[in-house]
């Protein structure tokens, strides 16, 4: 494991995320972490993608603040179970993406408040856009010194599709005069922050 005072200061790969989301309207942002609970678990992986290119940031290798900051200060960053990332960005960043949307919560929206539909990304993806996300990944071991090919595969495939997610969704939300309902939804979105561990329910 690379400790954080062995992080490179060469960082081309984090300043092109920055500039990927300060161009993009609609930017897809994951995390995968080492837990589900940010008090005993860290970052490993910061994914953004505009669903056309995508950056996967090893957070044992580089210091990720910029593209965090350049999120918070985006127009529609995207996530699924957005929860998770704002309490991991705000427990080990102190930055609040209280612009974050949701599209977990967007799935949850579009049921009506039918529970037996599920709101996972993979099934999600698969109903709203045709797309089969391979999820065995998710439970792999993200504290290993080196990751493998399937893992950032994994990673990244998962954020490209956020974008379009997104839109989808906002459209059907749209079509059923509940834009409201979300915006009120995504305002809470924040909650009590990092103070209490947050689930991977829906990811």
């Amino acid at each position: 494991m690379t400790s954080s005072t062995q992080k490179t200061t060469k960082q081309p790969t984090v300043e092109k995320a920055v500039a990927l989301i300060e161009a993009s309207d609609v930017i897809g942002f994951d995390l995968e972490t080492t837990g589900l609970d940010p008090r005993g678990s860290v970052i490993r992986l910061a994914q953004v993608s505009d669903g056309v290119t995508t950056y996967v940031i090893d957070l044992f290798r580089r210091d990720v603040r910029p593209v965090f900051e350049a999120l918070a200060a985006a127009p529609t960053p995207v996530a699924h179970g957005a929860a998770f990332e704002y309490g991991f960005v705000y427990h080990h960043f102190g930055i609040a993406l209280d612009n974050l949307r949701d599209t977990l919560l967007l799935a949850r929206i579009v049921a009506a408040g039918d529970m037996s539909v599920n709101c996972g990304l993979g099934p999600v993806a698969e109903r709203e856009l045709g797309v089969t996300l391979d999820k065995t990944q998710q439970t792999s071991d993200w504290s290993a010194p080196e990751l493998s090919r399937k893992q950032l595969k994994y990673a990244a495939m998962d954020t490209r599709i956020l974008p379009d997610l997104y839109r989808v969704l906002s459209e059907a939300v749209s079509e059923t005069r509940q834009d409201r309902v979300a915006e009120i939804e995504h305002g809470a979105l924040g909650g009590d922050r990092a103070d209490a561990p947050r689930g991977a329910a829906g990811r």
